[in-house]
Parts: C-alpha cells; structure tokens; sequence
C-alpha cells in the first residue's frame, strides 16, 4: 500500500521531547531569529520524487542540522542523512560509502541530487509539504539500538507513502504505516515524527508519537497516524 486515502487536521504533536542519542541529536542553545529556514518549512519540512524511481525524499530542517530521509521498501532504498547546515541552506554530505546529497534551497524548494548506497546518481525536487497528513516518520530501538532494526516513511502532500524497513541491516518487507506502531517478527516499534522546532522553543528537531485516527479505506477502517 502506497497511498493513504483520507486526510484528517491537526499541527502539533502529542508527546513531545528532543532527541539527544547518536545521529539524532539536534540539540541547539543558540537564539535564532524567525527567519531561520527551520521556521519556514511548516509543519512537516520538504517532500518530492527521486528522478528514475518511485523513492520518495524528505527533508527536516533543524537549527544547525538537516536530516534527510530517502525511502522505497521495493526497491530496497533506505538512505538516511544528518547534515551539517551552512548559513545558505545547501546541502552537501556523502558517508562512508559513498551515499549522500548535493543540493541548493531556493523559492520554498530544494533541488539536486542523491547518491544511493549502490552508487546510483538520482535528480530530485523537494518542495515544502503542504496537507495535514504528511511527514517524515521513522522507528528506533530502544536505546538508540540501530543494529537491530530501523525504518523510515515518508508521507508527501497528496498522502503517497513510502517507507522502508531493515532489520539487522537485512531489508524485509516494509510494515504500512497505519498506526503508531509497525510489527516484524513479533516485535513491535513505536512510530516517531521528525517535526521542525517550535517557535519561541529552545531549537533542535523534535520528533513525538504521532495522534491516530480511524480512516476509512477500501479494505476498512484503519489506524493512520497524523499529526496533531
């Protein structure tokens, strides 16, 4: 299933905290102003197609770090960035293996490229999300355990979903998102949002449980997370 059918309101999430272990800690004690990218991305951040497949990319903009997200189960892609953010918004890192992203901000959008772990050189566009359904959300073990299993989704405007899930750094078939948790193998893993700074807050990137609601689809009624 790659499309959510029904859409349902709400901005803030419900049980909010900040992120401190590894790769997640977007912990920033500096005073910024509201003009700062990380204020003007909404609710969600950035969400666009990866050219020459049916991956979806999105961004999240904190105050001092991006974290990029990009994800297609079938394909089995599941590239996930922290990125260090210039006073320009560009976005420039490549990891050990030689994945990463280039691109420039500019008129609400990004664009560039991605280079996938296979070595795969893919344009992209990225625009600033707009709906009440849609995000970046991911899984994390407890203890920020990233050797055991790990998983993304991404939710863009019109509701399309795509999501990837590894486990043991093995791809396994990727759980819908339609609830605040996803199941493998008899284990169950809380749903978390990556979601912009508040303003007036004290900064970073903060990420909570998503709220759900029952929406209707062709096979029935089903628990969709959203924000809010």
């Amino acid at each position: 299933m790659k499309h959510l059918n029904t859409l349902c309101g709400g901005l803030l999430l419900a049980s909010l905290f900040t992120l401190s272990c590894g790769r997640f800690d977007f912990n920033s004690n500096t005073d910024q102003e509201d003009e700062h990218l990380a204020y003007r991305q909404g609710d969600h951040g950035f969400a666009g197609t990866v050219e020459g497949t049916e991956a979806l990319i999105a961004i999240v903009i904190g105050l001092e770090v991006a974290e990029v997200l990009v994800v297609d189960g079938d394909d089995k892609i599941y590239e996930r960035f922290e990125v260090e953010l210039p006073e320009d918004y560009a976005l420039s890192f490549e990891n050990a293996v030689g994945a990463g992203i280039s691109a420039k901000y500019e008129n609400d959008t990004y664009a560039g490229e991605v280079t996938l772990s296979n070595g795969e050189k893919h344009s992209f566009t990225a625009k600033v999300i707009e709906g009440d359904v849609a995000g970046m959300f991911f899984i994390l073990d407890e203890g920020c355990d990233r050797g055991k299993a790990e998983g993304g989704w991404i939710v863009d405007g019109a509701s399309t979903q795509r999501g990837a899930m590894r486990v043991q750094s093995t791809f396994v078939d990727t759980p819908v998102l339609d609830s605040n948790t996803v199941s493998h193998d008899g284990t169950d893993y809380p749903v978390y949002k990556a979601a912009p700074p508040p303003k007036g807050g004290g900064g970073g990137m903060t990420v909570g449980f998503p709220d759900v609601c029952k929406t209707p689809t062709p096979a029935g009624p089903v628990n969709i997370p959203y924000p809010g």
